[in-house]
């Protein structure tokens, strides 16, 4: 799983992309050998967690990109709109945590 073009910022998203919150997008690549037919979720992150730890480099420019995940271990409710179960969690880098319900991303 590559990371994408750190150029861009949270406002934008590659066309292939579906939103479903301010700071979370999915898409499917079949190639990326995720499951769920190849099911990506991108979060924006920018590793606030990570800021005073050893060897962290304070130019926020380097920890700020849409981060992506596969979610092989969540159940796939539904496709259309995109529900997933349980909620998704980044724990180590910036500690969002919501749910993808109906489309749309809720808030922990």
């Amino acid at each position: 799983m590559a990371l994408v073009d750190l150029s861009i910022g949270p406002d934008v998203i590659p066309p292939d992309w579906t939103r479903v919150g301010p700071l979370v997008a999915y898409r499917f690549d079949p190639s990326s050998g995720t499951g769920h037919g190849g099911l990506l979720v991108y979060h924006w992150c920018e590793h606030r967690l990570w800021a005073g730890r050893a060897g962290y480099d304070a130019d926020p420019a380097f920890y700020r990109f849409w981060a992506p995940a596969g979610v092989g271990a969540h159940e796939l409710v539904s496709v259309d709109p995109l529900h997933l179960e349980p909620s998704v969690y980044w724990p180590d880098c910036c500690g969002l945590h919501g749910f993808i319900r109906a489309g749309r991303w809720v808030d922990a």
